[in-house]
């Protein structure tokens, strides 16, 4: 699926399934490699799950803006392409909103 750049909003912390089993906890960066992507309807409207491999666990994140954004500029909008590449994931503070939020850093 081609993919657009997007506004930067908030990250909604909110799991895929309405509980909290798969969202990636972590004190520190990781390396993880994208192995699937998906849109999922929450309340909050249409938003992309992405699946990622850490080692021999798998874990879906939400894709924010800024991820979403990084990952088009890195591997282009065609979000095939995006699967088996590595990132480091990690915590970063959102500037203009002050939330932490998780993104996806595409290795070079």
């Amino acid at each position: 699926m081609n993919r657009e750049k997007s506004e930067i909003y908030p990250t909604l912390k909110i799991s895929p399934r309405g509980d909290n089993e798969l969202e990636v906890k972590f004190s520190k960066e990781m390396q993880v490699e994208i192995v699937d992507l998906k849109d999922v309807e929450t309340k909050f409207g249409s938003k992309t799950v992405v699946t990622v491999l850490a080692g021999k666990n798998k874990y879906n994140v939400f894709l924010n803006a800024t991820s979403q954004n990084a990952l088009i500029d890195k591997f282009g909008n065609d979000d095939e392409n995006w699967k088996g590449e590595l990132c480091n994931l990690k915590k970063s503070k959102n500037k203009q909103f002050s939330n932490e939020m998780i993104v996806f850093e595409p290795i070079t």
